[in-house]
């Protein structure tokens, strides 16, 4: 399966409180990752670790992003922030 396709279904399970499915699809979208869109992926999987208040994996996702210093690294800051 392609990375887009993890991401779709992942933000699909995140959407209805699945999260260790959705987390399991970004995982996978990331390992297959060949066109660098990962970050979405990342984001994503930092998302779903917060729903489920696991703080140190919501900083392990969302490291990558803003250590990219990429303009799509801005919106992970306050979700970063509040996992500390």
């Amino acid at each position: 399966m392609e990375a887009e396709n993890y991401i779709r279904r992942g933000k699909v399970y995140h959407s209805r409180g699945q999260y260790r499915k959705a987390i399991e699809d970004y995982e996978n979208a990331v390992k297959a990752d060949l066109r660098n869109i990962s970050f979405q992926a990342w984001f994503g999987m930092g998302k779903a670790y917060l729903a489920l208040e696991e703080y140190e994996k919501v900083k392990r996702a969302f490291i990558p992003i803003i250590l990219s210093s990429r303009p799509y690294s801005l919106p992970c800051l306050p979700f970063f922030l509040y996992s500390l």
